[in-house]
């Protein structure tokens, strides 16, 4: 027997809910206004003694015959019609085969200013991780005041770096942040 409800199952009964919530709340607010139309001319309080008066009559609503409702349109001219979309795109660069691309590890050659958010230019070489300063590791994508004094900060404290892996150990830097600097950086 299971006592709990998967993520879709658990979805479904709070949609239920809530329409069932909001249904109430419908019905609630439809009988709050016909007792107010029903008791709108009917005094506060009706001594027994007192004649009864009757409630106002509501007229009914007038019937709709179903001729007089225009015909739906069809139900192929309400969807559009399918898309479809097929192209194959070759990242290799120019002059280099699908079979050494794969090991070409060298940074793709962007202009000066695409950095993904324009903020700051690439390096033009890649810098060295044991002898670069604060703001030569701030030329770095993604690398910031704080990150570049946690490396260098790093750096002081094991002395220098004998593989760009070693970044993960730093501080601030994950294993996403090592693979996006790896082809910007070097240890020569």
């Amino acid at each position: 027997m299971r006592l709990y409800f998967t993520r879709p199952e658990q979805i479904a009964v709070a949609l239920l809910l809530l329409a069932i919530c909001a249904g109430l709340v419908t019905l609630t607010i439809a009988q709050g206004q016909r007792h107010r139309l029903i008791t709108a001319d009917a005094p506060a309080y009706q001594h027994p003694s007192q004649p009864a008066t009757p409630a106002p009559v509501i007229p009914p609503a007038p019937a709709v015959a179903p001729r007089d409702l225009p015909d739906p349109p069809p139900v192929a001219a309400q969807l559009p019609a399918p898309v479809v979309v097929a192209a194959t795109v070759d990242v290799t660069p120019p002059g280099v085969s699908n079979a050494s691309a794969s090991s070409v590890a060298t940074p793709p050659k962007l202009p000066a200013t695409a950095t993904g958010r324009g903020r700051k230019p690439l390096p033009d070489k890649p810098v060295n991780l044991n002898t670069a300063t604060r703001d030569a590791l701030m030329t770095l994508p993604g690398v910031g005041q704080v990150m570049a004094e946690s490396i260098v900060a790093y750096r002081t404290a094991h002395g220098p770096f004998t593989d760009i892996a070693q970044l993960d150990n730093v501080p601030r830097i994950g294993l996403k942040t090592v693979e996006r600097l790896r082809p910007y950086v070097t240890l020569q």
